[in-house]
């Protein structure tokens, strides 16, 4: 890729898990020079946590298979909204996420707030016997992709 300073967007190749990984911001160098340093920072570190966030979201929402799928490459917008995209053989999904790091829809709705289906019954097992609730909550969401509304009562 050769670099060009006014093309509407910058690409580039960033290392991940053992290969490389294309990312792109719609923004031109010069706008690009203006956006927070500390959000791409995070984006970064939490990059690996988004892809398998993005894979929960497609094998529970999407009901899709996520053997052979692949992180091929990232797109982050002007208002810090981005898109994973996996691919499949020729198909490809994408999967999008608000400028907090939260699954949204295409309307930036969050994504998980309607779930399809009926309820379930989960045991968890604790490491430890003091636990926050709503970081479990949180954690639930964010990292499995398994809303948990808070109803009173319980956790």
């Amino acid at each position: 890729m050769e670099w060009e300073a006014d093309a509407p967007y910058c690409t580039f190749q960033i290392p991940y898990q053992g290969g490389s990984l294309t990312g792109r911001f719609f923004l031109n160098e010069a706008a690009l020079s203006k956006f927070p340093l500390s959000w791409v920072r995070e984006l970064v570190r939490r990059l690996p946590e988004l892809d398998r966030r993005g894979r929960t979201f497609l094998a529970a929402q999407a009901g899709l298979g996520t053997e052979g799928l692949s992180l091929e490459w990232f797109a982050v917008h002007p208002d810090r909204t981005m898109r994973l995209c996996y691919i499949r053989g020729q198909d490809q999904q994408m999967v999008l996420f608000d400028r907090d790091f939260s699954l949204c829809s295409e309307d930036r709705q969050p994504a998980l707030t309607r779930p399809e289906g009926g309820a379930f019954l989960a045991f968890v097992l604790l490491e430890a016997p003091a636990w926050d609730p709503d970081q479990f909550r949180r954690d639930l969401r964010d990292l499995y992709g398994i809303p948990c509304p808070h109803r009173g009562g319980g956790i």
